[in-house]
This record gives structure tokens, C-alpha cells and sequence, in this order.
């Protein structure tokens, strides 16, 4: 898979997510989940993006004291997991490290 379909994978996983968030509860959520949908779409280097964006969001639940966030966000967060630690370059940049 390469960097195009990944980035793609990705912003499908956000905005499916972005469907069953509820934004009477999720507002923070939502508008961290929709900034980086849209710099997937408009930037090429995915990687640290897509790193930067998982630790935000678990910031984002602690920060905001956000409750029973939806199984769609553990879904999205699995599927940020697997595009990342299965890039060859970022496998190769953490067996360098």
C-alpha cells in the first residue's frame, strides 16, 4: 500500500468516525478529527500527522473530561496503529531508533 492509500485509509477511518460522534458531547473531538481530515487531504507527509493525531485525541478525551467516547474511536485509533506500524518507513525509522 502506498503513501496515497494510506492517507486515504485514513481520512476514510476519521470520517467515518466523525459520523457517530455526537457533537453535544464530542464538540472537541470533532473539530481535532476535522482539522486533521482536512491537512490529510492537503498535505503529503501522512506519518507524523497521523502520530501527532493519536496522541491528540487521547489528550483531547483526558482534557476535556469527555465520557464513553464512542467504540468507533477505539476502531479509529486501531486503524491509525495498523497504516502507521505498517509503513516501511516508519517500521525502518523505529528499527534505527
Amino acid at each position: 500500500m502506498n503513501k496515497s492509500k494510506r492517507a486515504i485509509k485514513a481520512i476514510e477511518a476519521i470520517e467515518n468516525t466523525l459520523k457517530v460522534l455526537d457533537v453535544n458531547h464530542h464538540k472537541p473531538l470533532i473539530d481535532l478529527l476535522n482539522d486533521y481530515n482536512y491537512q490529510l487531504k492537503t498535505q503529503v507527509n501522512y506519518v507524523p500527522m497521523l502520530i501527532s493525531l493519536k496522541n491528540k485525541i487521547s489528550m483531547c478525551i483526558l482534557d476535556n473530561k469527555l465520557k464513553a467516547p464512542p467504540k468507533e474511536l477505539n476502531e479509529l485509533l486501531r486503524a491509525l496503529n495498523l497504516l502507521l506500524y505498517t509503513d516501511p518507513a516508519v517500521l525502518l525509522k523505529n528499527t534505527i531508533l
